[in-house]
Protein backbone atom coordinates (compact mmCIF):
# COMPACT_ATOMS: atom_id res chain seq x y z
CA UNK A 1 0.00 0.00 0.00
CA UNK A 2 2.83 2.42 0.88
CA UNK A 3 4.57 1.67 -2.42
CA UNK A 4 1.38 2.43 -4.35
CA UNK A 5 1.10 5.84 -2.64
CA UNK A 6 4.74 6.57 -3.44
CA UNK A 7 4.20 5.66 -7.10
CA UNK A 8 1.07 7.85 -7.25
CA UNK A 9 2.96 10.77 -5.68
CA UNK A 10 5.75 10.44 -8.24
CA UNK A 11 3.31 10.29 -11.16
CA UNK A 12 1.45 13.32 -9.77
CA UNK A 13 4.73 15.26 -9.68
CA UNK A 14 5.39 14.40 -13.33
CA UNK A 15 1.97 15.74 -14.34
CA UNK A 16 2.62 19.14 -12.74
CA UNK A 17 3.80 21.60 -15.35
CA UNK A 18 6.78 23.68 -14.43
CA UNK A 19 6.53 27.37 -15.14
CA UNK A 20 8.99 28.33 -17.82
CA UNK A 21 11.11 31.37 -17.06
CA UNK A 22 10.84 34.29 -19.43
CA UNK A 23 13.85 36.22 -20.68
CA UNK A 24 12.89 39.14 -18.45
CA UNK A 25 12.67 36.85 -15.39
CA UNK A 26 16.06 35.41 -16.24
CA UNK A 27 17.54 38.89 -16.69
CA UNK A 28 16.21 40.10 -13.32
CA UNK A 29 17.30 36.93 -11.52
CA UNK A 30 20.82 37.10 -12.93
CA UNK A 31 21.06 40.84 -12.19
CA UNK A 32 20.09 40.25 -8.55
CA UNK A 33 22.50 37.32 -8.33
CA UNK A 34 25.38 39.27 -9.88
CA UNK A 35 24.70 42.22 -7.59
CA UNK A 36 24.59 39.92 -4.55
CA UNK A 37 20.89 40.75 -3.95
CA UNK A 38 21.82 44.41 -3.56
CA UNK A 39 20.71 47.41 -5.59
CA UNK A 40 24.20 48.12 -6.87
CA UNK A 41 25.04 48.68 -10.52
CA UNK A 42 26.38 45.82 -12.63
CA UNK A 43 28.34 46.40 -15.83
CA UNK A 44 26.30 45.53 -18.95
CA UNK A 45 29.08 43.43 -20.46
CA UNK A 46 29.50 41.45 -17.23
CA UNK A 47 25.78 40.75 -16.99
CA UNK A 48 25.40 39.89 -20.68
CA UNK A 49 28.27 37.42 -20.46
CA UNK A 50 26.81 35.89 -17.28
CA UNK A 51 23.53 35.40 -19.15
CA UNK A 52 25.40 34.07 -22.22
CA UNK A 53 23.14 36.14 -24.48
CA UNK A 54 23.70 37.83 -27.81
CA UNK A 55 23.86 41.63 -27.65
CA UNK A 56 20.55 42.09 -29.51
CA UNK A 57 18.55 39.98 -27.04
CA UNK A 58 20.26 41.61 -24.07
CA UNK A 59 19.52 45.14 -25.28
CA UNK A 60 15.90 44.30 -26.16
CA UNK A 61 15.14 42.85 -22.72
CA UNK A 62 17.09 45.62 -20.95
CA UNK A 63 15.02 48.30 -22.72
CA UNK A 64 11.77 46.47 -21.92
CA UNK A 65 12.67 46.31 -18.22
CA UNK A 66 13.75 49.96 -18.21
CA UNK A 67 10.44 50.98 -19.82
CA UNK A 68 8.64 49.05 -17.06
CA UNK A 69 10.74 50.88 -14.44
CA UNK A 70 12.07 47.59 -13.09
CA UNK A 71 15.71 48.50 -13.71
CA UNK A 72 17.69 51.71 -13.91
CA UNK A 73 20.39 52.32 -16.47
CA UNK A 74 23.51 54.22 -15.53
CA UNK A 75 27.13 54.81 -16.30
CA UNK A 76 29.80 52.42 -15.24
CA UNK A 77 32.72 50.83 -16.99
CA UNK A 78 32.76 50.39 -20.73
CA UNK A 79 29.21 50.06 -22.03
CA UNK A 80 27.26 51.34 -19.04
CA UNK A 81 25.59 49.51 -16.18
CA UNK A 82 22.19 48.45 -14.85
CA UNK A 83 20.68 48.02 -11.38
CA UNK A 84 17.40 46.89 -9.89
CA UNK A 85 15.05 49.86 -9.52
CA UNK A 86 13.75 50.84 -6.11
CA UNK A 87 10.90 48.60 -5.09
CA UNK A 88 8.18 49.53 -2.59
CA UNK A 89 9.53 49.00 0.91
CA UNK A 90 13.17 49.03 -0.15
CA UNK A 91 15.63 51.75 0.81
CA UNK A 92 15.66 54.61 -1.66
CA UNK A 93 18.72 55.71 -3.56
CA UNK A 94 19.68 59.32 -3.64
CA UNK A 95 21.83 60.75 -6.38
CA UNK A 96 23.67 64.00 -5.89
CA UNK A 97 25.15 66.04 -8.68
CA UNK A 98 27.69 68.63 -7.71
CA UNK A 99 28.62 71.22 -10.28
CA UNK A 100 31.23 73.96 -10.04
CA UNK A 101 30.09 76.23 -12.85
Amino acid sequence: MANKRAVNAISDQKNVKKKRSTFRDTFLYKLKETANDDQKFVNNKTLREALNWEEDRYNRIKEQLRDENLIVVGRGGPGGAVAIANLPGSPQRFYFVLSYR
